[in-house]
């Protein structure tokens, strides 16, 4: 449908109850309430041809529902699957909202954005916390919000890549606890420096 209005906005019209104008001897379009039946039936016969169609590829009303139950059941459930990055969770998020729309169904901005954020794994906490409190999240597109995602995302892997270099070569045990409250320490140090981040940005907006 989107498609074809950006094409001409007519153009849905057309297709959904035909284009078949009947004119008197003056060229003038005829008002439906004087139609004759042979008129009504060459209307009726495209309208069919038109219904069908659509009952073959969107299906019957029953179907639609079935179809709008399972999709909203798989938005609320929505999550993050192991070894998934933000740019395929994003792309699955937005394949289910598009069939969902289709359906005519939609959410509102701020559900989108906090369905997105409570999917994330465990390991995003410290970044989801900043982000809730932020003040402009309301007004903030799914597409922002993933954009900042991508950057926190390299900021994790960093994250990651410093943990890993912490535990190589690990002499003892003693050792390994020590290094494990250090690695600790620096966890907790990052989460700080990011809320403090974030916040200074909330409040500057």
């Amino acid at each position: 449908m989107a498609h074809f209005e950006s094409i001409h906005i007519d153009l849905w019209d057309v297709i959904e109850h035909g284009n078949y104008i009947p004119l008197d001897d003056q060229l003038n379009e005829i008002p439906r309430t004087s139609w004759t039946d042979a008129q009504r039936q060459s209307y009726r016969s495209a309208k069919q041809k038109w219904d069908k169609l659509a009952l073959t590829y969107e299906g019957s009303p029953q179907v639609k529902c079935n179809k709008l139950n399972l999709l909203t059941y798989k938005y609320e459930l929505f999550t993050m699957e192991d070894g998934e990055d933000i740019q395929a969770i994003f792309g699955r998020f937005q394949t289910i909202l598009i069939e969902l729309c289709c359906l005519n169904r939609i959410f509102v901005n701020y559900d989108n954005i906090d369905k997105i954020l409570r999917s994330l794994s465990r390991k995003w906490r410290p970044q989801v916390i900043p982000l809730k409190t932020m003040k402009n999240l309301d007004s903030m597109s799914i597409e922002e919000l993933i954009g900042t995602l991508k950057i926190q995302e390299q900021e994790l892997q960093q994250d990651e890549r410093f943990k890993k270099a912490i535990n190589i070569g690990t002499p003892s045990d003693d050792e390994s606890n020590d290094e494990g409250s250090d690695e600790d320490d620096q966890l907790a140090f990052i989460s700080r420096k990011k809320r403090n981040m974030w916040k200074k940005r909330n409040e500057s907006n």
